[in-house]
């Protein structure tokens, strides 16, 4: 079964990404999106802050969540949840198509477990520019970042500004 869901997801993504081409509009890191795992709320203060800082220097930033409620449509913020994508998970809620087929400068992923619908957004994406944490798909970023052993969202952050710092030459990229 799981051989025929990754058979259709791969038939499907190429129709896909066919539909819904690549791009290029924006100046570097005008545009950044946020892909959150809402199902723990314990690290959300870290990312809000974050966030919150981006966007007070100017960022456009946009969030998508993943979360266990039944109606993700109903909660105050943009969300879905597994009942958004096809049994072979291709989005189907409108809410994460709109998200994919925007055109963002950085796509960050705040998510470290192999979930298969944040993977199909992240590998559907529009995104000039991919970043995540290492782990089992490290194939499906531009940047993969280890947080080292201290595997915290913080960590994670100083590290991700100081590898942009490094590739923008001159230029902030966030």
């Amino acid at each position: 079964m799981e051989k025929m869901k990754t058979w259709m997801y791969r038939r499907k993504r190429v129709q896909f990404k066919r539909e819904n081409p690549h791009k290029n509009k924006h100046n570097p890191s005008d545009r950044i999106a946020f892909l959150i795992d809402g199902r723990n709320p314990v690290n959300l203060k870290v990312i809000e802050d974050y966030i919150n800082h981006l966007q007070q220097i100017g960022k456009d930033i946009s969030l998508l969540y993943l979360t266990d409620h039944a109606h993700p449509e109903q909660v105050s913020f943009q969300a879905f949840n597994q009942k958004s994508f096809t049994w072979y998970y291709i989005p189907k809620a409108p809410v994460v198509i709109d998200f994919i087929q925007k055109d963002f400068d950085l796509l960050i992923n705040f998510n470290d477990e192999n979930i298969p619908e944040l993977n199909a957004i992240i590998d559907l994406s529009n995104a000039k520019f991919k970043i995540g944490v290492m782990e089992g798909h490290s194939d499906l970023y531009d940047l993969v970042i280890n947080p080292g052993q201290d595997k915290s969202w913080k960590a994670y952050i100083r590290i991700l500004e100081n590898t942009l710092d490094q590739l923008s030459v001159g230029k902030s990229m966030v």
